[in-house]
């Protein structure tokens, strides 16, 4: 039986980060076609990854974050749900990142638009 890569649970073979970066890649599809709660799944595992394998300070992790905040803005989350995210999820920010983060979704959500 034939399935789609959307029927099945992404999970890419692995944590290179080539690999990390074609799910981000993915996430963000998603997402360009409204499918956002795929798109949140693959950008919180994402996320996860990079953190555990690059760390909290890297490039790449830093833009699964940002990338997270975007998704879930359009799905009208609420900085609060990214905090819990990241605590829930397994990896940790520093107080000044959530901080970042939160007073940057309530500023976008104050203009009603993306960054």
């Amino acid at each position: 039986m034939h399935t789609s890569a959307a029927e099945e649970e992404v999970d890419p073979g692995g944590d290179d980060p080539t690999t990390l970066t074609s799910m981000n890649n993915l996430a963000e599809t998603y997402g360009a076609q409204g499918r956002t709660a795929e798109a949140a799944a693959l950008h919180e595992q994402a996320l996860q990854k990079r953190t555990r394998i690059l760390g909290t300070d890297h490039p790449a992790t830093l833009t699964s974050m940002n990338n997270l905040a975007l998704t879930y803005w359009a799905q009208g989350r609420t900085a609060e749900d990214l905090a819990r995210q990241g605590i829930r999820g397994g990896w940790s920010w520093n107080k000044e990142g959530r901080e970042a983060t939160a007073a940057w979704l309530e500023e976008r959500e104050k203009q009603g638009g993306h960054a």
